[in-house]
């Protein structure tokens, strides 16, 4: 049964890569990702945050390279603190409606649910930009606010100025498989009227995958250190890895 079982995966995933190589960046595009996982550790923990990490859990893309294109994402998980059962979020159905130019793109999109630190939080946004400057540069710009909804449960007021994540990207050379890539993150999370987690976290490293063309990368991978700035300065390693096919 286990033999069996792996056996379908590495096939699915010898299929999506396929769609990587294969598919021409001016026919219809689709990106499937089974699973992606962050996981960040503090290295100087003493007293700062415990492991940091994030999951994405089933996301499809589809459309053309130029126009529109669609992504749904099945569920995201992150936590800033995994040992502290009250900083762990759930994020359920998000989808995106995205544009396609030749050298910039833009994305709006909304989460269905959110389990925010104990609150639930019915259609939170998220918008998007990226950017090709020249010189196979892309730069990436990504805004979530779990403290603007639709409605809640059980849950506080609007937070406009809280609950926000920005992250901001740029790689080099973005088409290969093997790239430079820095980050930065600035997060201000509420966790309760007592705890809440601002930081800002610049990192730099390696983003790997088995395969790259222009706009997907098949099983891609990222290995990079970071430092990060709330009450004191911590130095992380970062490390991440997808299942599939992501797009960008």
């Amino acid at each position: 049964m286990r033999s069996t079982s792996r056996g379908v995966l590495v096939g699915v995933l010898i299929g999506v890569t396929r769609i990587a190589v294969a598919e021409p960046c001016e026919n219809t595009g689709l990106a499937i990702t089974m699973f992606q996982s962050r996981s960040t550790i503090d290295t100087t923990s003493d007293g700062g945050l415990g492991a940091d990490v994030s999951a994405h859990g089933l996301s499809v893309t589809w459309g053309r390279c130029r126009g529109l294109r669609h992504r749904v994402e099945a569920f995201a998980f992150e936590a800033p603190d995994y040992l502290d059962p009250d900083s762990r979020f759930k994020h359920f159905a998000r989808y995106e409606l995205q544009w396609h130019a030749v050298d910039w793109s833009a994305y709006v999109g909304v989460r269905g649910l959110t389990v925010w630190a104990g609150e639930l939080r019915f259609a939170t946004p998220v918008v998007g930009f990226r950017a090709w400057p020249g010189h196979d540069v892309l730069i990436s710009l990504e805004l979530e606010s779990a403290g603007v909804f639709l409605g809640e449960k059980h849950g506080g007021p609007r937070r406009l100025q809280e609950d926000l994540a920005f992250e901001a990207a740029a790689v080099w050379p973005a088409t290969a498989a093997t790239r430079a890539e820095l980050r930065a993150r600035i997060r201000d999370y509420r966790l309760d009227d007592m705890r809440v987690v601002r930081d800002l976290t610049a990192t730099a490293g390696l983003g790997l995958a088995l395969a790259a063309r222009p706009g997907v990368r098949g099983v891609p991978g990222f290995l990079g250190i970071g430092v990060r700035r709330d009450e004191g300065t911590q130095i992380l390693v970062v490390a991440e890895l997808a299942l599939g096919v992501t797009s960008y």
